[in-house]
């Protein structure tokens, strides 16, 4: 028997706080076991017989696991939260999780070792123009823009990928173009996923474990899937007007 009214309500935000939750989890569990394994590793040692700067070990393990672990398992989430946007409230959560982590990896580790490389590429030549003795320190704002860029782009690489069924080079295209061309969808997602990490590491701490992956990765789908809804659309009403057959966009492929 379905609940209606006051108390059907409460069950539904029920089960909906239970299902981000979670994919939430999910996805931390497949994000950080390698590296959460480094770091109680390297606490078994004592710390008084460590060399200086033994702590920098646990970050560098978590960046080379990243492209392994993170970027796929953020590719399962972001395909549970597609099921969600589109209206398929019943999808089973473990198994549409694990599907997208199968289906996705190849793709999703690839992604990883790209970003990875690219923001350390970004990251190492900030700090190098922004140096004091550093004559070019201009050239440190344009490499934060790229940062920027490059980190809307990474969401639009997840929204793509468990939307779009094309090859891995056509992702961080569409990404690219993307997040170039839809402007105010990228200012959007930088915002929303702003608001949701300030909360969650300085306001309300317990979001975490339990609700940050997937809040964002809601925000930023629902996001894109308006954003491309609209594009196609202009892009039909475009062929229709002008009554001729074209080659389908170059941010168009096969939906999934």
């Amino acid at each position: 028997m379905e609940l209606r009214g006051f108390m059907g309500g409460i069950y539904r935000l029920t089960e909906w706080i239970a299902r981000f939750a979670f994919v939430n989890l999910l996805w931390l569990a497949c994000s950080l076991f390698i590296p959460l394994l480094l770091l109680m590793l390297l606490y078994a040692f004592n710390p008084e017989e460590m060399p200086e700067g033994f702590y920098f070990i646990p970050i560098a393990a978590f960046g080379a696991a990243a492209p392994f672990t993170m970027f796929p398992a953020t590719s399962a989430m972001f395909a549970v939260i597609r099921k969600y946007v589109q209206g398929s409230e019943d999808a089973p959560v473990f198994k549409t999780f694990f599907k997208g982590f199968k289906e996705n990896y190849v793709k999703s580790m690839w992604g990883g070792l790209f970003f990875v490389v690219f923001f350390f590429i970004i990251y190492f030549n900030y700090h190098f123009y922004t140096a004091p003795e550093s004559n070019l320190r201009v050239l440190g704002f344009l490499f934060l823009f790229l940062a920027v860029l490059a980190v809307v782009t990474m969401f639009n690489f997840f929204n793509f990928i468990v939307h779009l069924d094309v090859k891995f080079g056509q992702l961080l295209k569409n990404a690219a173009l993307m997040s170039i061309g839809s402007p105010l969808t990228s200012i959007g997602i930088l915002l929303a996923n702003g608001v949701i990490l300030y909360l969650s590491y300085f306001q309300i701490t317990f979001l975490v474990p339990f609700f940050t992956g997937s809040l964002m990765a809601f925000c930023t789908y629902w996001l894109y899937d308006r954003s491309f809804n609209r594009l196609l659309e202009k892009t039909r009403k475009s062929e229709e007007d002008e009554s001729a057959q074209h080659e389908p966009s170059e941010t168009v492929g096969t939906e999934k």
